[in-house]
């Protein structure tokens, strides 16, 4: 008898890891708040299967950001991000700033 997994093509297992990582992110302390900035750009990140993200974490990438978000012009650039019409823009746009984002987490 063969297992399950076996049985699953490599796009559909990286569908699953990739849904696993998004419901890791959904699953945060209601008590705490986050500016959506930060939400949309890990989740972002997520989507891209972004390994930086992967290989930290997203505690520790939300906790960092989060510690970056207090200085005025690191708020500004995530809020700039979003100067886009759709999702697909977002991703392209977050993708293309990627280093400046890891800047962001690694300088805290």
């Amino acid at each position: 008898m063969s297992h399950f997994g076996s049985e699953l093509t490599q796009s559909v297992k990286e569908i699953l890891v990739k849904g696993e990582k998004l419901y890791m992110f959904f699953d945060q302390q209601s008590s705490l708040v986050i500016p959506e900035h930060i939400q949309y750009v890990i989740f972002s990140l997520i989507w891209l299967n972004d390994e930086t993200i992967q290989s930290l974490g997203i505690e520790t990438v939300r906790t960092k950001l989060l510690t970056a978000y207090q200085k005025e012009e690191n708020r500004t650039f995530l809020k700039d991000l979003f100067a886009v019409d759709t999702f697909n823009g977002l991703l392209d746009k977050i993708h293309q700033n990627k280093e400046r984002i890891y800047a962001l987490w690694q300088t805290t």
